[in-house]
């Protein structure tokens, strides 16, 4: 335990990163920050090549890719039950050309319907499929799922690790890393839930996501008038952590940085790959550490563990697994969010706003859609969540009105106990088995 001790607190210290203090920022203003910004402007030429380096890590752990580890991961935790459980991976290619990395898990001892509901599992921010199976057999969701009868499929977003190919570029181009959760929503979402469906032939399937999983439906069953919502395929949404509003987040470290716009700033030095495992990240905020209007905070995988019901044993086999690279242009969709506490559509920049939305700043959702998308939506919060702000979730909720079904809080739950938490299985995941059962035919 000493050990675990000493690694939680090691890791806190490497994962430290800047946070500007906001009275500094209103007292003092931020044009005193301009020979800071030059400096970082002078790291662009060797942060841009260490950037890349550290996705190609992303890629390979230990000698292998990350899909062949996750399926590694998978058979060591069934072995034992032999042919029990099965797992396969399935390609599937969007309409803008990415490909991506979807795990299929089933109990083949499992009998019931001729064909199995399906549902479609969908991780958040930084995050990748590992987390819907790395707490092994007895406690982690997909294998509840998959022992109460379904096909459980988990797919993994653009470029975060796992799903890292594109059908023209390389997963070094610049162009394959200009996107935000709002092209996962109209592009990502509706080619894996068609593919379930015409995989198995199943009218509809059940979706489960977690945080920014959870944003990328919300910003589909927006989309009725461009025909891209998946709306009529999901018979059942349970969402873990519900992120749509962010106005109201508290963290300093991220509240501050949006404030400073300092995702615009990262884009300026040509860097656009965003890796929160990487030192990388922390040699880029060093200069403005020496700034008078600047403190330390800290955004780190611990602030997260600190005060949850995961289990401190299992950090190592978190950090071995978890963590994956995203674009500095899906950032900054999240700190517009911040900025303005408004569901946002996507930011191309100032010129190309003005020809997309017919003005300069990107244009809202359409509230009024999700609203009557017509899914039972079932919203699961917690009280000590730093990233699903209470308030958020309760604008959610009100927004959401008669298409929220249920919304259970937790008041001991932080934004990863709902994938990674110790107690998770026997306080929730019965309920949301017995719940997707409601909608698929399933009655013990």
């Amino acid at each position: 335990m000493e050990e675990i001790k000493r690694i939680v607190k090691q890791t806190h210290e490497d994962y430290k990163v800047f946070a500007k203090n906001i009275e500094n920022i209103q007292n003092e203003g931020i044009g005193k920050l301009e020979n800071v910004w030059n400096k970082v402007q002078s790291f662009s030429k060797k942060i841009i090549p260490k950037s890349i380096e550290d996705v190609n890590k992303h890629c390979t752990k230990d000698g292998k890719n990350m899909e062949q580890l996750f399926l590694d991961l998978v058979k060591s935790h069934t072995k034992q039950f032999k042919n029990m459980y099965e797992v396969d991976l399935h390609h599937i290619e969007t309409q803008d050309g990415y490909i991506l990395s979807c795990f299929r898990l089933e109990n083949t001892e499992v009998s019931g319907q001729d064909t199995k509901p399906a549902v479609l599992l969908q991780h958040g921010l930084c995050d990748n499929s590992f987390s819907w199976v790395i707490n092994g057999i007895e406690n982690a969701l997909a294998y509840q799922l998959a022992d109460a009868g379904y096909q459980v499929y988990m797919n993994n977003t653009r470029m975060n690790g796992v799903s890292m190919k594109h059908k023209t570029f390389s997963r070094h181009s610049n162009y394959v890393w200009k996107f935000g959760f709002q092209h996962m929503a109209a592009f990502d979402i509706p080619a894996v839930v068609n593919y379930i469906t015409e995989t198995t032939g199943l009218e509809t399937i059940s979706y489960v996501g977690h945080s920014q999983g959870t944003t990328q439906m919300f910003a589909n069953l927006c989309l009725k008038e461009e025909k891209r919502s998946v709306a009529a395929k999901i018979n059942c949404y349970i969402a873990l952590a519900p992120v749509l509003f962010v106005g109201k987040v508290n963290q300093i470290a991220l509240k501050s940085m949006a404030k400073i716009k300092f995702d615009d700033l990262l884009l300026k030095t040509g860097l656009y790959i965003f890796s929160p495992t990487a030192d990388i990240q922390r040699k880029l905020v060093q200069p403005f550490m020496k700034n008078k209007l600047i403190k330390k905070g800290s955004v780190s995988f611990v602030d997260f563990f600190e005060g949850s019901t995961m289990d401190p044993e299992m950090l190592p086999v978190y950090t071995k697994y978890l963590g994956a690279p995203t674009s500095i242009y899906n950032l900054r969709s999240w700190a517009n969010g911040i900025r303005t506490g408004k569901f946002l559509k996507y930011d191309y920049g100032k010129k190309q706003n003005q020809v997309v939305y017919k003005q300069k700043d990107p244009v809202e959702y359409d509230l009024e859609s999700l609203k009557n998308c017509g899914v039972p939506i079932y919203l699961y919060s917690g009280s000590k969540d730093i990233l699903a702000d209470p308030k958020d979730v309760k604008q959610l909720e009100l927004t959401l009105d008669n298409c929220c079904m249920d919304h259970r809080i937790t008041k001991h739950y932080g934004h990863l106990d709902y994938t990674l938490g110790s107690t998770v299985k026997e306080e929730l995941y019965g309920e949301i088995v017995v719940t997707l059962n409601q909608y698929n035919g399933i009655f013990d």
